[in-house]
């Protein structure tokens, strides 16, 4: 498919080269419910994020759970099967084989950063204290692509209820259409954002003047 670049899921601003929070979502009734907690990492041009710093203990202990369910059969990827050793995020990028946990699709949506950052900031800290409740808590409904596990997870766990909170009944959204972006095209997301979605407008001109250099 070659290098191509995503917009944020919930603003519509171009993901080219930019910081963003990936979580991945079980496609299941109409429904994407997300199966992991946010995980900030930098837009690739390849449709995922490349392995943040400081990821390794959390990929190490995903790696393993995916490694036991594929053995198991709860995870399936067509046409292939995942390996163990490779970049995590790496399996879920749009133009490789599907992967199915439990029957039910995998896909994966991108938020920018600062547009997260905005929402967990507005929506307070309250909750559960401990990572492991919080984990309880958030995959209360559905299946974890991993179980838990004391690994630095609590950043994402609250990020990810920073995001459900915010958008309430409403669905996770998934990325819009893959397109090239240039210079121009990364100018107008931003005008386009702002119209579009008013209430994160804060966020998009923070995004704005600290994250694009154009």
């Amino acid at each position: 498919m070659g290098l191509y670049d995503l917009r944020c899921a919930l603003t519509g601003l171009s993901l080219k080269t930019q910081r963003c929070d990936l979580i991945l979502l079980r496609s299941c009734g109409g429904q994407h419910q997300p199966i992991w907690g946010a995980v900030t990492g930098r837009y690739n041009r390849l449709g995922t994020i490349d392995d943040p710093p400081g990821a390794a203990p959390e990929r190490t202990h995903i790696a393993a759970a995916l490694a036991a369910r594929v053995q198991d059969g709860s995870i399936v990827e067509e046409g292939a099967k995942p390996e163990a050793g490779e970049a995590f995020f790496e399996r879920f990028e749009p133009n490789r084989h599907r992967v199915h946990l439990e029957g039910d699709l995998v896909v994966l949506t991108l938020i920018h950063h600062r547009v997260v950052d905005f929402i967990v900031r507005e929506g307070g800290d309250d909750g559960p204290s401990s990572d492991e409740a919080l984990f309880a808590e958030l995959f209360a409904r559905t299946t974890p692509i991993a179980p838990y596990a004391a690994v630095g997870l609590g950043r994402g766990l609250r990020r990810l209820r920073a995001l459900g909170r915010w958008l309430g009944a409403r669905p996770f959204p998934l990325p819009r259409t893959a397109e090239q972006h240039t210079d121009a095209d990364v100018e107008r997301s931003i005008r386009d954002a702002k119209k579009r979605a008013p209430a994160l407008r804060e966020a998009i001109e923070w995004a704005e003047t600290e994250d694009y250099r154009l």
